[in-house]
């Protein structure tokens, strides 16, 4: 049975009581271990800070159920329900105080308003004042009983209510170690409360956009070797995170941002020549498929390469067409690219054509939000999966600049979708294809695993 002792004394600055259920969880904590010890501590240490009123307090008979996720005593000033009389009743037996119910002559009618309601006197004692740490605005003697020091931390990792707010949600578990004080020994011993030597905790933290740091939100904690938890603020145990890391690992990897640029003479396909091959290349599956063979695009790579071309990494020269050239290329256009000395400098490499990479930005996967076998369509033997979640993206110096020069505002966060393939002699899963899309759209913005249906 839950003490009353423990349950009537702990006031909070904040209880919390999180309603919601949990949703699957995003991954990796940005919340360090070490923070989290330290947030729980000092919010856990309010947990042992008991008040001693001094003067008359007020007892109202009818027995209230007071749940920790619920403290508001007292109702008023030095008012408390009837069961606060127990924890008097160990205050007194501690030496800590003197009590004296205060005997009043009430008319029938009074009795009635009443409704039992007693009065008592208390007193503080030497010992009392001795013990006490610190006095209120109020005047109540403040008591600690005991110090609270993390142990361990088993889990933490993001987590995402069913109902989205403002905030990013960490959910940690662990372990705690509680140091009693003096007053705290024999008050824990009288009460029939004995201090075991570890104990289990579990926590929540949130923080929004205009927040540096994560802020306590709310704990429950729990004895080593009991299953069910002593208090139970938090009604859920959010579940661990994906945990196929070489997955997501595969999809982070084939989903690189690498940017290639052609040097030399460069022909861009015109008239219904680019048409089509841009038309089957969207059918295909891409938006971003712009390159016909080596040194050969459409007619939408001069966007491309005039954004490169105004982010100082190529320089583009039209090269001027012959009667019998404007015939064959039917529209289309010869240009001569040159690479700046700051394309050298940002190159990151080339291809087999002899294309210049530039890495645009990195990508980290922080929600998945589906996983479930993919049929092939055609039949070989190998299991497939289809991955569906969010990433947030982190462009390079290269990218914050080609993207506005391309004419895309950069997001934070984007949705994707992945198709990966089993290896049973690596015993690992393999990237073949994905798309993107914005959050905030019900389309995607390249079509790559439509084409593999």
């Amino acid at each position: 049975m839950k003490s009353i002792y423990s349950i009537v004394s702990r006031i909070f600055l904040s209880a919390v009581a999180i309603l919601f259920t949990y949703h699957l969880a995003l991954g990796a904590s940005p919340l360090s271990n070490q923070d989290a010890m330290r947030l729980i501590e000092e919010s856990a240490r309010k947990d042992f800070v008991y008040v001693i009123p001094e003067g008359e307090i007020e007892i109202y008979s009818v027995e209230v159920e007071v749940s920790v996720s619920k403290q508001k005593l007292p109702q008023k000033k030095h008012s408390y329900p009837a069961q606060y009389l127990n924890l008097l009743g160990a205050y007194a037996k501690c030496g800590l105080i003197e009590i004296k119910e205060i005997k009043e002559d009430k008319s029938l009618l009074k009795k009635v308003l009443a409704l039992g309601t007693k009065k008592y006197l208390v007193t503080i004692t030497e010992k009392g004042k001795k013990a006490a740490v610190d006095k209120s605005p109020d005047g109540d003697y403040i008591l600690r009983m005991g110090e609270v020091k993390m142990a361990s931390i088993d889990k933490n990792y993001q987590f995402e209510p069913p109902v989205k707010d403002q905030y990013d949600y960490v959910y940690v578990l662990g372990k705690y170690k509680v140091f009693p004080t003096e007053i705290g020994k024999e008050f824990f011993y009288v009460v029939r409360e004995p201090l075991q030597d570890i104990y289990r905790i579990k926590a929540i933290f949130r923080k929004d956009s205009l927040q540096d740091q994560y802020e306590f939100v709310v704990y429950d904690w729990g004895f080593i070797d009991k299953e069910e938890w002593y208090t139970n603020r938090i009604p859920f145990d959010p579940p661990p995170p994906y945990s196929d890391s070489q997955i997501l690992s595969s999809i982070e990897r084939g989903r690189r941002y690498m940017f290639h640029v052609p040097v030399g003479e460069v022909k861009i396909e015109g008239g219904m020549g680019s048409y089509f091959i841009e038309k089957d290349a969207a059918m295909m599956g891409s938006k971003e498929k712009l390159k016909v063979g080596k040194n050969q695009y459409t007619a939408s790579a001069m966007e491309y390469f005039n954004a490169f071309q105004k982010c100082g990494i190529i320089k583009v020269y039209k090269k001027e067409l012959n009667a019998t050239q404007q015939l064959t290329l039917m529209g289309g256009q010869l240009l001569t690219i040159e690479l700046t000395e700051k394309g050298q400098k940002l190159a990151a490499g080339n291809n087999k054509d002899g294309d210049y990479l530039f890495k645009m930005g990195d990508i980290r996967i922080v929600k998945v939000v589906k996983d479930e076998e993919y049929k092939w369509p055609v039949e070989d033997g190998f299991n497939y999966k289809i991955i569906m979640g969010i990433y947030e993206f982190y462009p390079t110096q290269i990218g914050k600049e080609f993207y506005p020069a391309y004419g895309q505002n950069l997001q934070k966060k984007y949705k994707f979708r992945a198709i990966v393939k089993e290896d049973p002699f690596q015993e690992e899963f393999a990237y073949i294809t994905s798309d993107w899309g914005y959050l905030d759209k019900g389309t995607w913005e390249t079509r790559n695993c439509e084409y593999k249906r």
